[in-house]
Formats: structure tokens, sequence, C-alpha cells
């Protein structure tokens, strides 16, 4: 049997008419307030944007960020591992913006427990993201510190040790004599039982004062 063939109703010239002439009205957003709200609509939550820097965010913070990552992790940086700096800076940008959606969430008077749960799998997402680039780099620390003690550890010992000059003077030995300060002129003063010398020794009879050891 043959095939029998649905008719589609067709649309009458008036409401065609009608159609087109209310679609010429509605020309979007004509203010800059409007097309900047439109675009951000679009956004959403630009977890899938390339560009990690929203419309309403500030690029120059951006690049202070990324800045500060690269300056931590100077010494470890190449251009084998550069990356992982940019994607510690970018999965710590896109969470603080996720953690400010949610709060913003949890805050309206009609909580959308939907959008919540939305969110919060992406801000699982991105903690991922930046603990695995943390990792990565603190790991690259570790063995670049490791490396440096071991480097110092094998350094060769100098095997021959500065040698005293055999020609200069002897240092004078360093004679423990005691000064006192004078409380009335200030002036340094020996102190009771040491002369210029050193101290005194009472062990020989000579150097007893009289009346010593009465």
């Amino acid at each position: 049997m043959p095939s029998r063939k649905t008719s589609q109703p067709k649309t009458s010239p008036r409401k065609t008419a009608a159609n087109q002439a209310n679609a010429k009205k509605s020309t979007g957003p004509q203010t800059p307030e409007g097309k900047a709200a439109c675009r951000n609509n679009a956004y959403k939550h630009g977890m899938y944007s390339r560009n990690p820097v929203g419309p309403a965010e500030d690029r120059a913070t951006y690049d202070a960020l990324c800045r500060q990552v690269r300056d931590n992790y100077a010494a470890v940086l190449n251009d084998s591992n550069d990356d992982l700096a940019q994607a510690l800076a970018d999965a710590r940008w896109r969470l603080d913006r996720l953690k400010g959606i949610e709060a913003a969430l949890f805050s309206a008077d009609d909580i959308d427990t939907a959008e919540i749960d939305r969110i919060t799998r992406w801000i699982v997402r991105a903690e991922n993201a930046y603990f695995k680039a943390y990792t990565k780099l603190h790991a690259l620390q570790k063995e670049a510190a490791a490396a440096a003690r071991a480097a110092a550890k094998n350094q060769p010992k100098d095997a021959n040790p500065a040698q005293p000059d055999p020609d200069a003077p002897p240092a004078e030995p360093v004679k423990p004599v005691l000064y006192w300060r004078d409380l009335k002129t200030g002036e340094p003063v020996l102190a009771p039982g040491f002369t210029e010398d050193g101290p005194i020794d009472y062990r020989k009879p000579e150097n007893r004062p009289p009346g010593y050891g009465t």
C-alpha cells in the first residue's frame, strides 16, 4: 500500500504577515546596559569559556594573580612546565568566581537547588584542577631542594686547608683581665684581684695582701 502522507497545516497569509510584523518590532536590547546584561546571561558560570576572565571581571587582577603564582614557583618553572603555573592560576580564578556565584544563589529569596547542585559540581572540578597543578608544582619544589642538598653534600672538601703563615708574628694571648667602670668618672678600672697581666694568683705568698686569710 502506498504510504499516506500527512499534510502540515498551512499558516494563513494574514497570520504570516502578523508574525513578520511582530518580528520586526523585536530588535533585542538597544542600550549598552541591556546588551551587557544579555552577554552576562549567555556567559553563565564561564567554565566552558577559553578566556578565564569573564565580561564583568578585572583583567588586571587576574594578571596580578598569574604573576604571583609564577613568582612563587619561579625556581622550578621552565618552558616544559610553565603551563602548570597557568593552570593553577586559572583554577584559582574560576574557583573564586564559582564560590561567589554559590554565595549569591544561597542568599537569593528563592533558592534554586538545581542550579546550586550544578555550581557545586563545577566547584569540585575546579578544586581538583587546582590541587592537581599545586601537587605537581610542590613535587618539583621538593625535587629541586633535594637536588640542591645532594649537590652540596657531594662537593669535594678542600684537601689542602689554608695553613698559618710561619713568618707571621704570633698573636698576642688574650689576657683574662676584668675591668669595672668607675661610677663617678665613667673610666674603666681594674676589678679587685686583677692586674694588667691577669688575675692575681693568691696561691703564691708574695701576692697575698696583709691580713690575707685571717
